[in-house]
């Protein structure tokens, strides 16, 4: 077992047991959702904390993944690990300059371009059509995440200016 590992990203779930070997289902909440499988190490959260685990194999299956953990050898051993969320650390996602991580939007101050403050980013819902902001400040505001409303995205500590109008 590694060090624990400060903030890392959540990319998948363990679900539940799988036969009586030890593996379990898994459930990727990346895009696509085989990058997950080249994502390394894994991190667990055990006693609050995020430790390293070792992946022996991976199954790829039409709904998520099989995969099977070392040290995780029968299904009792799969059952205690069930709704188990994975994690990586942030350095091991690859860098881009056109894209932004959900991670890295998250408790960032939203202010409209005259300086008036919405609130803080409190997480990201997946809609389908596009992604959507939900800014909890004097109230809860859902902000669509599309470029007629943040056209740009600066640096990761400076606030994001939305084109919205406070009132709404």
């Amino acid at each position: 077992m590694a060090a624990a590992v400060e903030a890392p990203v959540v990319v998948g779930r363990l679900t539940r047991a799988h036969g009586v070997r030890g593996w379990l289902r898994l459930q990727s909440f990346t895009d696509p959702e085989d990058n997950l499988l080249s994502y390394r190490p894994w991190l667990q959260q055990r006693g609050g904390q995020w430790v390293s685990c070792e992946v022996e194999q991976v199954i790829p299956q039409p709904k998520g993944f099989l995969c099977k953990l070392a040290g995780c050898d029968s299904r009792n051993d799969a059952e205690a690990l069930a709704g188990t969320l994975l994690a990586v650390a942030k350095d091991v996602l690859p860098a881009s300059d056109d894209e932004i991580y959900w991670i890295d939007l998250i408790g960032r101050s939203v202010e409209t371009p005259d300086g008036t403050s919405l609130g803080r980013v409190d997480r990201v819902l997946e809609t389908g059509a596009n992604d959507v902001l939900v800014v909890v400040g004097d109230r809860e505001r859902l902000l669509p995440f599309i470029e007629s409303v943040f056209p740009e995205v600066g640096a990761t500590d400076a606030p994001l200016v939305a084109h919205w109008d406070p009132e709404f």
